[in-house]
C-alpha cells in the first residue's frame, strides 16, 4: 500500500481522532479513580467504633429511598428522602472485614437505582483514658 496516495489531511485527521480518543479514555479513568460516582449525589462521613458505624449523608441533589446496610446485609437503616443541601444520619451494627469497616448505600435518583460501598474511618477506644490522649 502506497501511503503517498492518501491525502495528508486524512492521515492527520486519523491521527487527531486517535489522540483525542486516548485523551478522553485517560480522562474518564482518572476522573473515576479520583471522584467516585456517588459523590455527584452526596457526601458521606462514616465512623466505625465498637462494632457500630455512624453514617452521615449530605445531599448534593435530591435523592430518594436511601438504605444503608452493613456489608453482609444483616443490619440496615432507611432514610426515605434527602433534599439537596440537607443532612441525615443513621447507625448500624457491623463488623470489621479484614481490617476495614464497610457499608453499602443504596439510593435512587430520577427513578434510577444506584449503590455504593463505603469504607468507614475506624475510631477504636479501648479505655476511658484514650479520650484524653487525643
Amino acid at each position: 500500500m502506497d501511503l503517498s496516495k492518501i491525502p495528508k489531511f486524512v492521515i492527520w485527521g486519523a491521527i487527531a481522532v486517535f489522540i483525542v480518543s486516548i485523551l478522553i479514555t485517560l480522562y474518564s479513568i482518572i476522573s473515576y479513580k479520583i471522584t467516585k460516582p456517588y459523590q455527584n449525589y452526596f457526601e458521606v462521613e462514616c465512623v466505625y467504633s465498637n462494632e457500630t458505624s455512624i453514617i452521615i449523608l449530605t445531599a448534593k441533589k435530591d435523592i430518594d429511598n436511601i438504605t444503608i446496610h452493613d456489608f453482609e446485609k444483616t443490619n440496615y437503616c432507611n432514610i426515605e428522602n434527602l433534599k439537596s443541601g440537607s443532612m441525615d444520619a443513621c447507625k448500624i451494627q457491623n463488623k470489621l472485614i479484614g481490617n476495614q469497616a464497610l457499608v453499602r448505600i443504596y439510593y435512587s435518583f430520577d427513578n434510577e437505582s444506584y449503590s455504593a460501598i463505603i469504607t468507614c474511618k475506624i475510631s477504636e477506644r479501648k479505655s476511658i483514658f484514650d479520650i484524653f490522649r487525643r
